[in-house]
C-alpha cells in the first residue's frame, strides 16, 4: 500500500525538488484479494485494516498525475494470501493482479516471476529498483520472466483467465 500512499502524497502535495518515485506490487487499479477477503465474514473488513478497507471503497484513479517519474516492480509467482481462492486470477504475485498494477500514465513497469514479498528481497529487484532511480528506466533484461513480453504490449494483452 506504500505505493498508493506514494501516488496520492505526490499528487496532492507536489514536490518541486527532482527525484523519482517507484511502487512495488502496488494495487494502484484494485485489490481483487481484499476485496474477496472483507466478503468472506461480516466483519472481513477488519483482517484488512482500515487504509485497505478504505483503498477498495472509493473510486481510483487509473492515471499517475504527479510531476515525478514513477517506476512500478510487479510480480507473476501466485503464491501469497490469495492462494488460498482456487480462481485467482493470473497473472498474479499472490496478493496483487499483475493488471492492478497498471497505472497509466507510469514512467516505466517492469515484471518479475517472483511473489509479493519475494520482491523485497529480491537482488535482481534491488538492482532495477537503483537503475530507475538512477536513469528513469529499468533495465527489462529478456528472461525475467515469461510476461514481459506481454508487459511491454499492455494491459490488453494479458491473456484472461
Amino acid at each position: 500500500m506504500g505505493g498508493i500512499l506514494t501516488q496520492h502524497v505526490f499528487e496532492e502535495i507536489p514536490d518541486p525538488r527532482p527525484g523519482r518515485l517507484i511502487a512495488v506490487g502496488s494495487p494502484f487499479l484494485d485489490c481483487w484479494v481484499a476485496r474477496r477477503i472483507s466478503g468472506l465474514h461480516a466483519r472481513g473488513y477488519t483482517l484488512l485494516g482500515r487504509t485497505v478497507h478504505d483503498h477498495i471503497s472509493r473510486p481510483r484513479e487509473t492515471a499517475w498525475h504527479g510531476s515525478r517519474d514513477f517506476g512500478v516492480l510487479a510480480g507473476t509467482y501466485p503464491l501469497g494470501l490469495g492462494s488460498i481462492f482456487p480462481n485467482l486470477p493470473r497473472p498474479s504475485d499472490g496478493v496483487v493482479l499483475w493488471e492492478e498494477t497498471r497505472l497509466h500514465g507510469l514512467r516505466d513497469h517492469i515484471t518479475f516471476n517472483l511473489n509479493h514479498f519475494g520482491m523485497l528481497l529480491s537482488r535482481r529487484c534491488w538492482t532495477e529498483m537503483a537503475r530507475f532511480l538512477a536513469s528513469g528506466a529499468f533495465s527489462h533484461p529478456k528472461l525475467v520472466d515469461s510476461f514481459s513480453k506481454v508487459a511491454a504490449a499492455g494491459p490488453a494483452a494479458v491473456p484472461s483467465r
